[in-house]
């Protein structure tokens, strides 16, 4: 089911996209930007938290953002350069505007999407939350995203983030409509997405504090400054509280779940580094669950998801 455009008029969107400032990463940003500009929602208000105080700096990063100003959106700069001695520091510098922005109930925002400056944001991704955040939301689960790059060598698609292929018989599925979820063993996505009531959550998880986040999860700096409510409140049976979509009778995230990490630079590096596990799994070989000499059968019986493992039954009905 695809939401029409007029179930996006209502929405009312704070961006907040991290920048550590470097020219060679300005074609990264401004790709998010033109995505982010073709959302068709009622307002997008993005703001770019940036470690340079440079005037030079700000006069391209300036000119750079005029270009995506409309009625219907607005691109502002936050300059933090204390963080300059702690780059890590930067991703955490949006958790300040998300409560003020939150708190203002003059003209509130209906959701919040915090998003790294290399990551592709789209309306098909908005789309699917807005679709399926209904249906999960019961069971205290939420919509998740796939991180993906394509690979020059291969010509295919690649998973970003997941460290290998994963069993899919002992996970949980949960079943909305036609379409089956399931959680990654990396949850992992660059970004988040939050509702009002998500965001109430948020502000008041340990997650959304720097030091506070170390006890929810072992993940460095960058990593927890974006994981939003992935680790907080996760039902029993699943890894996270995110999980992504199957493509009809199929084990592949279904491709509205995906998220372009544009650089690319994890599925093309082939190089003996601690990250050349990453971006090494073909998108369509995440979830293997037969023998290792039956290899080549795809699964597909949706009746032997989760054997062994709780079985839930969504009745899911479209927005309107």
């Amino acid at each position: 089911m695809i939401v029409k455009t007029n179930d996006l008029d209502g929405i009312e969107l704070l961006v907040c996209i991290t920048h550590l400032f470097r020219v060679e990463r300005l074609r990264y940003l401004s790709d998010v930007l033109c995505s982010l500009y073709g959302l068709g929602v009622a307002r997008t208000d993005v703001f770019v938290f940036t470690d340079t105080d440079n005037l030079d700096d700000l006069s391209i990063l300036r000119r750079l953002f005029s270009k995506f100003e409309s009625r219907s959106m607005s691109v502002s700069i936050s300059s933090h350069p204390e963080v300059k001695s702690d780059p890590r520091m930067l991703p955490w510098m949006h958790k300040a505007l998300l409560k003020q922005k939150h708190a203002d109930l003059h003209r509130p925002y209906t959701h919040y999407l915090y998003v790294e400056d290399d990551m592709l944001f789209s309306s098909g991704n908005l789309r699917y939350f807005l679709e399926f955040r209904p249906a999960l939301k019961p069971f205290g689960l939420l919509p998740g995203m796939v991180r993906y790059e394509y690979n020059d060598t291969d010509h295919d698609i690649f998973t970003a983030g997941q460290l290998g292929k994963q069993d899919l018989v002992k996970k949980t599925r949960i079943i909305c409509g036609d379409t089956d979820f399931i959680g990654l063993d990396e949850p992992y996505a660059a970004m988040f997405l939050l509702d009002r009531e998500m965001m109430d959550e948020y502000g008041s998880s340990s997650s959304f504090e720097v030091e506070a986040s170390r006890g929810v999860v072992g993940w460095g700096y960058i990593q927890r400054s974006a994981m939003g409510l992935t680790w907080e409140n996760v039902p029993p049976g699943f890894r996270s509280r995110h999980v992504v979509p199957l493509r009809s009778r199929t084990t592949i995230p279904d491709a509205m779940c995906w998220m372009k990490h544009l650089p690319g630079r994890y599925t093309n590096d082939y190089s003996d580094t601690s990250n050349f596990v990453l971006g090494k799994t073909r998108m369509d070989e995440i979830f293997m669950d037969f023998a290792e000499d039956d290899r080549q059968t795809p699964y597909i019986g949706s009746s032997l998801f989760g054997v062994g493992r709780l079985l839930v039954q969504v009745e899911h009905h479209e927005p309107g």
